[in-house]
């Protein structure tokens, strides 16, 4: 009888134990907050030549697929964190000029050129979306794209606001895509004109202490512009365009490749 009291008092001390196992550990979650975009032009729009202009243009009926290809040997091909942008940047003007509309499926990309064509796979159940590169962003360390509302309701992380993604170029835009502009920050100048002769362009320059002449090659035509300085920012390009304007002298503010 003795033996059985001892067997019984350790059996229970050792049920006990179990009481202390994984769930007992409170106040972890998986859940990401939402996303919240730094106050910079955000958008979109249906109608710009892709698939973001077909349809009703409701949420409802944006197009998603299930991709099985995950790999990133291609030099267009890059890995990170995807958020989205809503309602509080809707109807406003975007980097490109734009308006942004959320139920159009684009994003906003860091440094790749305006209206290349982008294929973003959600890593955490393998959906994807197709979307148009037309704004600027995210500044927010390792976030690599901003999406549409569309595109991402498209992909399923509306509710968790961010998610890894794989992003892949399907289409060159405004300009050839390289290693540089995938990857790098951006980099903005002030264009002060636009010539058919580089003769032109260099008078213009050199009323201008500062800039130069750049040649350049569009749909099979010779362009020189001139442009004002390198900056590392828009907010410093947009100071300089405007002791520019100042001065007399018109232009814009766009991204280069160095």
């Amino acid at each position: 009888m003795k033996y059985l009291s001892v067997f019984v008092i350790a059996a229970l001390l050792l049920s006990s134990c179990g009481v202390l196992g994984p769930s007992s550990r409170s106040g972890q979650s998986d859940q990401v907050n939402s996303s919240t975009r730094p106050s910079v032009n955000a958008g979109s729009n249906a109608s710009a030549g892709t698939d973001a202009g077909k349809g009703s243009g409701t949420i409802a009926n944006a197009n998603r697929s299930v991709s099985n290809d995950r790999s990133t040997s291609d030099r267009n091909s890059t890995e990170g964190i995807a958020s989205w942008y809503g309602s509080d940047f809707h109807g406003k003007q975007t980097a490109n000029g734009e308006i942004y509309d959320m139920n159009a499926r684009t994003a906003a990309h860091r440094s790749l050129p305006f209206n290349t064509k982008v294929r973003v796979t959600n890593l955490i159940n393998n959906l994807s979306v197709d979307v148009r590169i037309n704004d600027r962003g995210p500044y927010i360390k390792d976030r690599v794209i901003d999406l549409s509302r569309a595109a991402a309701e498209s992909i399923d992380m509306i509710g968790i606001g961010t998610a890894p993604v794989l992003v892949q170029v399907i289409g060159e835009g405004d300009r050839p895509v390289n290693q540089e502009n995938l990857n790098s920050k951006e980099v903005f100048t002030v264009q002060l004109g636009s010539f058919s002769s580089g003769e032109d362009a260099g008078m213009r320059s050199d009323a201008i202490r500062g800039s130069r002449v750049v040649e350049v090659e569009l749909d099979g035509q010779t362009y020189f512009r001139v442009y004002f300085k390198t900056f590392r920012t828009r907010f410093q390009a947009e100071e300089a365009l405007r002791k520019l304007e100042s001065s007399g002298f018109e232009g814009f503010v766009r991204q280069i490749d160095l």
